[in-house]
């Protein structure tokens, strides 16, 4: 019997190559194949004990529940299939890759919800160990569960990916290979409508433990780099695209960094702005247009969280700018943290070739 636990990451049915993913539209399949199949019902089972686990967890740190949620469930199977095609621990995965769902984890939750999905992913845990032990399929499953969630609670971050106070719903799924175990947790900030699960409710009574002193230079880089994987895989943008050395879009963020905020709207919001100019190059030989998307934002510092808001501001540098395989995008972010309040300031622009000026 294996007990080495191992490979701990810190913080329509559609076939892809050789792998199948899947979608929300393929809840019932999954459901159904838990009946009848062992490895599924134990990796089902698993899955559901786990759930116990962490909202029992949950209330004795005095913290509300977490509902379970299909659709998650149906994004980390997708996941634990990529990892154990690419033999890779990571919350990342490669485009043209074996099982490729998406890049980030917000962009294989939408995947799952078929490009449809209403709610942001607010956490991710993975791991790989060698927990597939016991007599019965009821005793593999309970021992999946319990020594993923030890692995899990004795990594800091990922214990407090499971005490998040910001997750209303999660989904997690196991997938067993031989003897090794594939693990993925996806954490949302809000229910999806599709077949949710509620087995246990608990009642929060004692007060949220206190949040640790945010980093700002350690979220700031979180938040960049998450922008950019959802930006690249949800735009299909080459790295070649990406100006990161240019300090025009970082000397905007200081800028409005020092600029002076009045009402905050829906999302922390303070403001957001939208312009362009046309751009004659040195020698005469090339037009070129560059877009300017800024944006400030304020949020409480004990909510503040670098992976939910990195789909936010991705989805709305999306809805403002237009980029295409010729574009190139700079982008820089600023933060400082002000009575109790994180103020991030956003600066994307985007410089698009406009074709060539007649040479006489």
């Amino acid at each position: 019997m294996k007990t080495l636990a191992l490979g701990l990451l810190l913080c329509l049915p559609f076939s892809f190559l050789s792998a199948q993913a899947y979608t929300y539209q393929n809840v019932d399949e999954l459901l159904k194949k838990a009946e009848t199949d062992s490895i599924a019902y134990i990796e089902r089972k698993a899955a559901l004990e786990f759930h116990k686990l962490i909202n029992q967890y949950r209330k004795r740190s005095g913290l509300d529940p977490i509902e379970w949620n299909d659709l998650l469930w149906v994004a980390t199977i997708n996941h634990n299939t990529w990892m154990d095609e690419a033999d890779e621990l990571s919350h990342h995965e490669r485009q043209k890759t074996t099982g490729y769902t998406g890049t980030s984890p917000g962009s294989r939750l939408d995947f799952a919800a078929g490009g449809r999905a209403n709610m942001s992913w607010s956490g991710e845990n993975a791991l790989y160990n060698y927990s597939c032990s016991g007599k019965t399929r009821d005793e593999i499953a309970a021992n999946i569960a319990q020594r993923s969630f030890e692995q899990w609670k004795a990594s800091p971050g990922h214990n407090e990916n499971m005490l998040g106070s910001r997750h209303a719903s999660h989904g997690v799924a196991f997938k067993i290979t031989g003897s090794r175990v594939w693990g993925t947790d996806l954490f949302a900030s809000a229910p999806y409508n599709i077949k949710n699960i509620s087995e246990d409710t608990y009642l929060a009574q004692k007060p949220t433990p206190k949040k640790k002193r945010l980093n700002l230079s350690q979220s700031k880089r979180t938040l960049q780099e998450g922008i950019l994987a959802d930006l690249k895989d949800d735009l299909h943008l080459k790295n070649r695209q990406l100006k990161n050395k240019n300090s025009q879009a970082k000397s905007r963020t200081y800028a409005l960094l020092r600029k002076k905020h009045t009402a905050v709207s829906e999302h922390g919001l303070v403001m957001t702005e939208v312009e362009e100019q046309e751009i004659e190059s040195f020698l005469g030989l090339f037009n070129k247009k560059q877009q300017y998307f800024s944006a400030i934002l304020l949020k409480k510092e004990a909510e503040f969280d670098s992976d939910e808001l990195s789909g936010e501001l991705s989805e709305l540098i999306k809805k403002s700018q237009t980029v295409n395989s010729k574009s190139k995008l700079d982008l820089a972010i600023a933060m400082k943290k002000q009575k109790g309040m994180v103020k991030v300031c956003l600066v994307s622009i985007v410089t698009q070739p406009t074709g060539k000026i007649p040479v006489f």
